[in-house]
């Protein structure tokens, strides 16, 4: 879950609504097209003001740890760019 909360909230900076649902249920999908309030889901709402770039930059990075040994990890970011 913690995955699709962090691309959801990605997805929402970029100024798109994203919906978590329970794609097991039946109907689902009308569901929350007839009735978004009495449906169990997790939104993200866009913000209204744009994200900078720099801040986009920093969200899409990826960060990655290397354990120098038991007591001590050594992290640093990297950037698909």
């Amino acid at each position: 879950m913690l995955t699709k909360t962090n691309i959801a909230r990605k997805v929402a900076d970029e100024g798109i609504t994203v919906i978590i649902a329970n794609g097991k249920r039946d109907n689902i999908l009308v569901d929350l097209l007839q009735h978004p309030k009495e449906t169990l889901c997790t939104c993200f709402i866009p913000s209204d003001e744009p994200v900078s770039s720099v801040k986009k930059w920093i969200a899409h990075s990826e960060g990655v740890c290397q354990r120098r040994n038991s007591h001590q990890r050594m992290c640093y970011r990297s950037s698909k760019l």
